[in-house]
């Protein structure tokens, strides 16, 4: 029997990542003064922490109707 070559999970979020602009969202955040404060934490990496949040979030709940 063949191996499946889909996986699901984690690819489907690096598709998502590879959807995001870094430089025009850095650009945007420089404009907005968003990082100003910021001593490691970039206005890009809170957005892929928060969406990577939000699609954990989607799929237990996704999870918790199938059962």
């Amino acid at each position: 029997m063949d191996k499946g070559t889909t996986n699901s999970g984690l690819p489907v979020f690096g598709e998502i990542i590879k959807l995001l602009d870094k430089q025009r969202i850095n650009t945007l955040a420089d404009k907005m003064k968003a990082n100003r404060y910021t001593k490691r934490l970039d206005a890009y990496q809170h957005l892929v922490i928060m969406l990577y949040a939000q699609l954990g979030q989607f799929c237990s709940s996704l999870l918790q109707e199938l059962w």
